[in-house]
């Protein structure tokens, strides 16, 4: 997962408002009862969040399944003086990692947890690496997004040595989606050659979110959307304390 998808990641991205969602994650931990230092950055992907909360004075240490994902992150990085711990593991199983402040999955991470009992395990891991009274905050997509706005999804785009192509297609289980992704490198010989990459992601309703970090022993957990009419937004915001 992500072996190609690393390699052009930034550029899909480009319009994602990242900057408006790390005023958002400051502005929690800045409200935050406690002080906030050290956070973990989980499903860190390119570190382009991780790099902004550096920015803010922050000690990050970011989490990522994709090795791929963590080079670029680690270069990034480099490229700006930041020398930030990273580790690969799955957010599902995560071990070892020491506790912090806070704990933030960000850009939809939590949608590749997909079943009630990853998204348990998941909350599990979290809750083991927040100090008491620690915050974590993530955000997912809505059943909305899921529903409405994902299915039937095609597009493309092309860097100087890669073309990929994207097409959602309905999972087959609820509130579940199939990201189809086909890549065309093009070798020094001028011929391509073709890979492809299958994402899966699914969400829940927030009440079952509620449930599920409850269940966990978090609380004062809080939602947002991004949209004063929520049956039309695209993103849930979380907040949850340990």
């Amino acid at each position: 997962m992500y072996e190609r998808l690393s390699w052009i990641y930034d550029d899909l991205m480009e319009d994602a408002p990242y900057q408006a969602w790390a005023e958002r994650v400051k502005t929690s931990l800045l409200k935050h009862e406690q002080a906030v230092n050290h956070v973990l950055d989980l499903g860190c992907g390119t570190g382009t969040m991780m790099l902004l909360l550096l920015d803010e004075g922050y000690h990050v240490t970011g989490v990522d399944l994709s090795a791929e994902m963590l080079a670029a992150a680690q270069g990034k990085a480099a490229a700006h003086g930041y020398e930030p711990p990273l580790f690969a593991q799955d957010m599902r199983a995560l071990e070892g990692l020491g506790t912090y402040d806070a704990v933030m999955a960000w850009c939809d991470t939590l949608n590749y947890a997909g079943d009630e009992t990853d998204v348990e395990r998941v909350f599990s891991g979290v809750k083991a690496h927040l100090k008491p009274g620690g915050l974590f905050l993530f955000d997912v997509h809505t059943p909305y997004k899921m529903t409405e706005v994902f299915p039937g999804t095609s597009f493309a785009d092309a860097s100087e040595d890669v073309t990929v192509i994207w097409n959602v297609f309905t999972g087959e289980d609820p509130l579940s989606v199939e990201h189809e992704l086909t890549f065309f490198e093009e070798h020094p010989s001028g011929l391509y050659e073709r890979s492809d990459e299958t994402h899966m992601q699914r969400t829940f309703q927030p009440e079952e979110y509620r449930r599920l970090l409850e269940a966990q022993g978090f609380s004062r957990v809080h939602y947002e959307a991004d949209h004063p009419d929520e049956a039309v937004a695209e993103r849930f915001f979380f907040t949850a304390e340990r």
